[in-house]
Order: structure tokens, then sequence, then C-alpha cells
């Protein structure tokens, strides 16, 4: 990732996203919840958040708490 402007960009051959990963396990855990599993999706969507914990990006500088105009 790299800073260009205000904002950033991702170079990379392959694209990697956890959202993906999250929204397939939320499907995931849909079907459990649909067949009488609800365990078993409360368990899948335990795991799902925690994986979601912290800052995104804590290397990069928070952009949205700049002063507003011009710079």
């Amino acid at each position: 990732m790299v800073s260009i402007g205000d904002g950033y960009a991702l170079r990379t051959e392959e694209i990697t996203c956890d959202l993906g990963e999250f929204e397939d396990n939320l499907v995931l855990a849909e079907r459990h919840r649909a067949r009488g599993d609800s365990r078993g999706a409360a368990r899948l969507l335990d795991t799902t958040l925690a994986a979601w914990q912290g800052a995104p990006w804590p290397a990069f500088p928070d952009r949205s708490r700049r002063p507003s105009g011009p710079a």
C-alpha cells in the first residue's frame, strides 16, 4: 500500500481481502442457522468478528481527523 495524494493505493499481483472471507463466513453462518444449528452459527460469527478487532491499517495516519479547509 502506498500513499497517493489524499488516499492510498494497494498494489499487488494477487488481490487478497478479508472482506471476502468475512462475507463468506456470514453466508456459512446463515446456512448453519437455517439448518437449526444456532450454536454453530454463533461460533462461526464469533470467530469471524474476532478477526475484525482493532483499527484498520494502524500504520497509516487517520486522514478523517484532518482539519477541513485549504491545506
